[in-house]
C-alpha cells in the first residue's frame, strides 16, 4: 500500500553485488566534479526513461560509451527493475544468484517465474542455481531478463 500524496523517491535502494565492473573511466570524462555530478545523477534515475536520457546526454556530450560505463548504466537498471520487484538485494555467492527481499511474495513470484528452480530458504531469501560461473555477461543478461518480466 502506498500514500498517494508522498512525492516518489529520488533513489533506488538496492544492493548489488554482481561480477560487473562499472565505472566512468578518466579517459571518458576527466573533470572530476563533472564526474561526481554524472554518479549523483545516475543514482537518482529511477525509470528507464531516465537511463535512456542520461545515456542520451553521455553520448552527446563524451562521445561513444565505453563498456565501464554501459556496465555502470545496465548496473543501474538491474536496481531499477529489483527495486520495481521489491527486491532488497542481488549478489553471487558460490554457485548461486541471492535475492533478499522484504515481501515474501515478490520471492515467491520469482520463484514462479524461474520454474520453481529458486529456493526460498527463508522469508526474504532466494537462491537461483547458476550455470554461467565464469561468464559475467551472460549472469547479467540473464538476470535483466529475469527482472523485466512482467510480475
Amino acid at each position: 500500500m502506498s500514500l498517494k500524496k508522498l512525492p516518489p523517491p529520488d533513489a533506488v535502494d538496492v544492493s548489488i553485488d554482481l561480477p560487473v565492473s562499472g565505472y566512468i573511466p578518466s579517459d571518458y570524462v576527466g573533470d572530476m566534479r563533472a564526474k561526481i555530478d554524472l554518479y549523483r545523477r545516475l543514482g537518482r534515475a529511477i525509470r528507464e526513461t531516465h537511463l535512456t536520457d542520461f545515456r542520451a546526454e553521455l553520448i552527446d556530450r563524451f562521445g561513444p560509451i565505453p563498456e565501464p560505463v554501459e556496465n555502470m548504466l545496465t548496473l543501474q537498471q538491474i536496481r531499477i527493475d529489483a527495486h520495481r520487484r521489491h527486491l532488497l538485494g542481488i549478489r553471487v555467492e558460490t554457485e548461486y544468484l541471492v535475492f533478499k527481499s522484504a515481501s515474501q511474495r515478490s520471492l515467491q513470484i520469482l520463484q514462479k517465474e524461474t520454474n520453481g528452480r529458486m529456493r526460498l530458504v527463508d522469508a526474504n531469501t532466494g537462491y537461483l542455481p547458476l550455470e554461467e560461473i565464469g561468464r559475467p555477461e551472460r549472469l547479467v543478461a540473464k538476470l535483466q531478463s529475469l527482472l523485466a518480466q512482467k510480475s
